[in-house]
């Protein structure tokens, strides 16, 4: 080889390694209990606050930018609840995720059923955050039906456990096989609204990490505005299968670039821990995920949630991530 050629092939080299994508990192910045919030399972954030909803709960949350609570908006039928305002686990719709999409001219809100069940949790509910009412409710069965059919390993149960909106395509996030369905958003509400078959998805099978050898499962998903990537959380539970609890081991917040997905696609991931100098797991099970502002290109405030599966002691954390 010349000495042109080496001078050539070190340059190459040098700015493959500086394109390389450093592994993220997150900084806890504050942690707290969310009284009257059972079993958070899904957030998002709008510009007049923040909205959570529990997966045994009637009542869909807002919160203020301080995190106090303002408004309780009746999402499913109240007396499926007990005394105790809490759904019993063979009844509830399960809303494992949440997403605000544009919906004939309208930012509206819509709860996703986890389809764990059949029929009780293949439902979406759709509201309106400017008049805080249900607007309407839909049956996904048969579109889930599909998914089971073409997608779900037989003998394994739908769980689906989280949405995302990135420009005009609509992701769902299966945890039980931490499937990503990539939809056509517009296609997607053609169908919802009567006009079209059902829309085909593609579908991408991902590879997460593991502790104690059980590999993460999605829980969490929202777009990062101005990027083609999606911000996610995955969480570690000793259980067989997508009804039953176990015993929580951990939480993982990574980034999708979707323009890479494909079969065995690895996201970047990072372990959420005290600190950033202690990787030792908290033993938490994030649900979801949701942006609170953008600091840099690189770097955003991000609020997350948990469920404890006790149906009573849901958490919020916030902190930073950076990539």
């Amino acid at each position: 080889m010349t000495p042109n050629k080496k001078h050539y092939f070190f340059i190459i080299f040098t700015v493959i390694m500086a394109c390389k994508n450093p592994s993220p990192e997150f900084e806890l910045l504050h942690r707290q209990t969310l009284p009257g919030i059972p079993s958070a399972s899904g957030m998002v954030v709008t510009e007049s606050g923040i909205y959570i909803t529990g997966d045994n709960t009637p009542k869909l949350f807002k919160l203020d930018q301080n995190y106090e609570p303002i408004a309780e908006i009746p999402v499913s039928d109240p007396a499926l609840s007990g005394p105790d305002g809490i759904i019993p686990k063979p009844d509830k719709p399960d809303f494992e995720a949440l997403e605000i999409i544009t919906y004939k001219g309208r930012k509206n809100l819509f709860l996703f059923g986890s389809g764990s069940k059949s029929p009780q949790r293949d439902v979406m509910v759709q509201v309106d955050p400017e008049t805080k009412q249900k607007v309407h409710t839909f049956s996904l069965e048969k579109l889930y039906d599909r998914i089971r059919n073409n997608h779900i390993p037989e003998g394994r149960e739908l769980n689906i456990e989280a949405a995302a909106v990135n420009g005009d395509r609509l992701y769902l996030f299966h945890r039980g096989s931490n499937l990503i369905l990539d939809y056509s958003l517009n296609a997607f509400f053609r169908y919802i609204d009567g006009n079209t078959d059902y829309p085909e998805p593609r579908a991408f099978q991902a590879e997460l990490p593991r502790i104690n050898g059980i590999e993460a499962g999605f829980s969490g998903a929202t777009a990062i505005p101005g990027e083609n990537k999606i911000l996610f959380t995955a969480s570690v539970e000793d259980t067989p299968n997508a009804i039953d609890d176990g015993e929580i081991l951990g939480s993982f917040t990574g980034i999708v670039n979707c323009a890479e997905l494909k079969d065995g696609y690895r996201p970047d991931t990072v372990l959420l821990s005290e600190s950033t100098e202690k990787e030792e797991a908290l033993k938490i099970k994030v649900e979801s995920v949701a942006i609170l502002r953008q600091l840099s290109p690189r770097k955003i405030r991000i609020a997350l949630v948990t469920d404890s599966d006790n149906g009573r002691g849901s958490e919020l954390l916030d902190g930073i991530l950076k990539w």
